[in-house]
């Protein structure tokens, strides 16, 4: 052969070479077997997406660029995590490593979002067998929105949470409430010494405790033979044992000429003036805490609680021991939402274990110090043919509270939200 046509094929050789691109961190050629472990990328699949920013990028805003420029709107999703890898390649031209790293986001579209995700992704011709289904209607007259919260501790409610919680009621105007006890401490008549700080008469948590029931009326905007079912706690109680305990002669006494099934003067119901706000008392008349309990469907009782466990969730389920059906408590201060099955005949049931949260100060009133505890409280979607009923939790966080995609966030000019009036489903 020829030596000019070898030099030739060697300038042609490098040619080639010089045309393949380069890694920029590690000058390899590309793809780059150190720096790209995973292609910049986005993939997008049944409302959520995953994307790939390049190596070394770490400007969160390129995540919105690239579902722009793949036909999305940035404004209808949100980043659910991040995470970031980092490894160590060879440096360029000299020896040594440098390290590297790439951020990839999980995110999720935003439920009122959905139609328009779905087409998108028809209109792109990504359906690869993705059918959604048509969303069901709510049928105003077989369907209850419920609230259920408790556990207010007062004189010594979380103040911030409270007025949230009083927004809340505002904006969705629920079908009734279930207030799960331990409204009022009672602490001066508690076994216990209460701390200074945590320290209050019995009239005070009457005065409060009655205003606290008539404004959540007021602020869902019920009337009189509405629903509203207060369940008593161990808070309460405390009003009985002082009475049977040192003055049993006046426990249980009435007014002149009354029926039996007429309650004590000193009875907390009529102390708080119930009749005259709406409140019913849920437990009959000898049927007192830790007893007392509220069917709110076949298969879902409510009642204070006084099982207590470690960990949100666990003080529920264990008490789901002691019951056939489902269960929504109070007492723990802790907010959670958990499962149980059993089997009957080979057939599986699911019992739900429910929550709801405390609407007191979070500090520990005195007797716990930084507590688990968790601000919050319940929603519930009753249908009352079937009997099927959908809880979900209103969290508490940093002067919020959060519902489905809505907040209610305390600010110095007061309350915002992001709540449509409209969205109740």
């Amino acid at each position: 052969m020829p030596k000019n046509a070898k030099k030739k094929n060697k300038s042609l050789s490098k040619y080639a070479d010089d045309k393949i691109p380069k890694c920029e961190h590690c000058g390899n050629k590309s793809p780059c077997e150190y720096c790209s472990p995973e292609k910049v990328s986005v993939k997008v699949k049944d409302g959520t997406a995953t994307a790939s920013l390049p190596v070394g990028a770490k400007d969160h805003s390129e995540i919105w660029i690239m579902l722009k420029d793949r036909g999305f709107n940035p404004d209808q999703w949100e980043i659910v995590s991040l995470t970031v890898n980092q490894w160590e390649a060879p440096l360029k031209g000299q020896r040594g490593v440098q390290t590297l790293e790439q951020t990839k986001a999980s995110l999720r579209q935003k439920p009122k979002f959905l139609g328009e995700f779905v087409k998108t992704i028809k209109d792109l011709n990504q359906t690869d067998g993705f059918s959604p289904q048509p969303r069901l209607k709510k049928s105003k007259d077989s369907t209850e929105f419920l609230v259920v919260l408790g556990d207010s501790q007062l004189p010594f409610a979380n103040e911030i949470l409270t007025e949230l919680s009083h927004a809340f009621l505002q904006d969705t105007k629920p079908d009734g409430l279930i207030y799960i006890g331990d409204l009022i401490d009672f602490d001066n008549l508690s076994r216990f010494t209460p701390k200074p700080d945590f320290e209050s008469t019995a009239q005070q948590g009457i005065e409060i405790g009655y205003k606290t029931l008539r404004d959540l009326k007021d602020s869902a905007g019920l009337k009189n033979g509405d629903k509203l079912i207060f369940l008593e706690g161990n808070h309460e109680f405390r009003l009985q044992k002082a009475l049977l305990d040192r003055l049993p002669q006046l426990f249980g006494i009435k007014k002149a000429d009354v029926g039996s099934e007429e309650r004590s003067v000193l009875h907390l119901s009529n102390l708080m003036r119930f009749d005259e706000i709406g409140w019913h008392w849920a437990s009959e008349r000898a049927d007192s805490y830790p007893h007392a309990e509220y069917s709110i469907t076949d298969d879902l009782v409510a009642t204070h609680g006084y099982v207590v466990r470690q960990k949100a969730g666990m003080s529920a389920l264990a008490s789901l021991d002691k019951m056939e059906s489902s269960i929504i408590m109070g007492h723990t201060h802790r907010l959670a939402i958990t499962h149980h099955t059993r089997w009957r005949k080979s057939e599986p049931k699911l019992y739900s274990a429910i929550e709801t949260g405390t609407l007191a100060d979070l500090s520990g009133l005195g007797y716990s110090k930084n507590p688990d505890w968790q601000g919050g409280f319940v929603t519930l979607e009753i249908n009352n043919k079937t009997g099927s009923f959908h809880p979900e939790l209103v969290i508490y966080d940093q002067n919020r509270i959060t519902w489905r995609n809505y907040f209610w966030e305390k600010r110095a000019k007061g309350v915002k939200t992001n709540y449509e009036s409209d969205s109740k489903s």
